[in-house]
């Protein structure tokens, strides 16, 4: 039975080829003829669409490789719109191109319908028809690869669909043994015979799909489609100076998916994969995007921070943590962003990540602003009492008063200054805080650097209850309405330090007595 089907198949397969072979004898339009003598190659077959919108031509370049190329009537001319040799068979076999309007698959017994474009290989004594790949035309135009088959060696069979491969257990039977999801070039324009994962055990290593961020990413992803076909430098920072993983080789391939994040001064920051265990982050220049790309700029928080202890340095932080550089305890570098519980950062020559927990905002040389009332005396608390925040809560400004402790027998207590004038102030937007955990209340327990008010006041006072509307403070209201009302809180015991624009940039949670 097995030697049966082996021969049916190579008999349909032949039948192709010799389909396609009359085809070659068949003459070319003029226009397409005198484009093919002026590249020097030589014809050995041609096949035109069954709507004789697509004309296909098979040579010979003057070292022997196989050459597709493809023209499409456009404007009542024949125009070349590309070539490819990495989607054709070469060796020493007769290579051939067939073009039909369905195709019935010899395995599963389906039947595809639509523009479709076969090249497939002969073995090399002529006797049988050995391998080929199914093309079919999307309605926007695009050849994409759906069928794949040889019976060369151990032989192989898939099926491509958008985002999966399937592969069947053996060349002979319908059964499929599994299927991968994925992302993958099939465009005909782009595709890589070579480098179509042949088994499923190596589709389950090199397929991947962009990855979902973890939901406290400061990164939001975004969708582009790059030009097939290319091949991008990678540097872990914007600038050929810094470092380039891979021992300096990084690179990107637009045949497989790229998450884009925004750009900065000519670069685009993106992640891509390497295979199903290995991703990386880094930039490759803006020129690489789509001329009709909107992609925003980066908007980074450009924190100082320190390291906590030596700690190596990712460009991979979901997958492989594998080693970029290393951060030496006590070097400074700027905390530009945070991604799960990692902190993506930039020291002299290079952008990574290192877990949050590893760096820390230097505390002994913060200079805070206070405030010198009429009478002379020094206010250096800033009590917060109102924050103001956009429809998205995005606080942009906080209003409050400076205070200062007194002692009064033996007790702590809050005194105001100047009767508890309002002071409103913008927030810079290098804005960050270092504020109280926000799962405890205990003055001792540690302290977490945010800056996001809204969010950490929510979980910190509220328990992370959802919040309608708008957030009530104590301190807004009259004491009727006080009566009747639920409220949240009365302040917020802060130190602030100003920039020179009078906007706060830096800002410190402060436990005092009376809090």
């Amino acid at each position: 039975m097995k030697k049966r089907i082996l021969v049916i198949a190579a008999i349909v397969l032949a039948l192709l080829a010799l389909w396609a072979a009359t085809a070659a004898a068949d003459s070319l339009p003029a226009k397409i003829q005198e484009y093919m003598d002026s590249t020097g190659a030589k014809v050995t077959g041609s096949a035109a669409a069954t709507d004789n919108t697509t004309w296909f031509v098979l040579a010979k370049d003057g070292k022997g490789t196989n050459v597709l190329f493809c023209f499409a009537w456009k404007n009542n001319e024949w125009k070349y719109q590309f070539k490819t040799s990495k989607a054709v068979w070469q060796g020493k076999g007769e290579v051939y191109i067939v073009t039909d309007s369905q195709i019935q698959d010899i395995q599963t017994d389906r039947v595809y319908k639509g523009s479709i474009l076969v090249i497939g290989q002969n073995s090399e004594d002529g006797e049988y028809a050995e391998s080929f790949c199914a093309f079919m035309r999307s309605k926007s135009g695009v050849w994409n690869l759906f069928r794949m088959r040889s019976i060369n060696g151990k032989g192989y069979s898939m099926l491509f669909e958008d985002g999966s491969i399937s592969y069947f257990k053996d060349v002979e039977g319908s059964r499929i043994s599994g299927s991968v999801q994925g992302t993958y070039q099939r465009d005909l324009r782009y595709l890589n015979i070579s480098s179509i994962p042949k088994t499923l055990k190596s589709a389950q290593s090199k397929l991947t799909v962009a990855p979902t961020l973890p939901k406290d990413s400061d990164l939001q992803a975004q969708e582009v489609q790059f030009k097939g076909g290319k091949k991008y430098e990678v540097y872990s920072a914007p600038s050929k100076n810094s470092i380039r993983g891979a021992n300096g080789k990084a690179s990107v391939s637009t045949n497989g998916w790229i998450q884009v994040f925004g750009r900065e001064n000519g670069w685009i920051l993106i992640q891509y994969s390497i295979d199903s265990d290995h991703y990386r982050f880094g930039y490759i220049e803006d020129s690489s995007l789509p001329k009709d790309a909107a992609v925003s700029w980066l908007d980074f928080n450009y924190i100082t921070v320190e390291a906590e202890r030596t700690v190596s340095v990712t460009d991979d932080p979901l997958y492989s943590h594998n080693t970029l550089t290393t951060l030496q305890a006590g070097e400074t570098v700027t905390w530009l962003a945070s991604v799960g519980d990692w902190a993506y950062i930039e020291g002299s020559n290079y952008r990574g990540f290192v877990p949050s927990d590893a760096v820390f905002i230097p505390q002994s040389k913060e200079t805070f602003t206070d405030y010198t009332a009429a009478n002379g005396q020094v206010y250096d608390l800033f009590e917060i009492t109102k924050l103001l925040y956009d429809a998205g809560h995005k606080v942009y400004a906080v209003e409050g008063n400076y205070s200062r402790i007194i002692e009064d027998e033996d007790c702590y207590a809050s005194e105001e200054a100047d009767g508890g004038k309002k002071f409103t102030y913008m927030l810079a937007q290098n804005f960050h805080a270092r504020m109280l955990n926000r799962n405890t209340s205990d003055p001792a327990d540690t302290f977490t650097e945010e800056t996001d008010l809204y969010d950490w006041y929510v979980a910190a006072y509220l328990g992370d209850v959802p919040v309608t509307g708008n957030l009530v403070f104590q301190c807004d209201l009259s004491e009727e309405e006080q009566l009747d009302t639920e409220v949240d809180f009365w302040f917020v015991t802060t130190k602030i330090r100003l920039n020179n624009q009078g906007e706060i940039e830096y800002m410190e949670y402060v436990y005092v007595p009376w809090g």
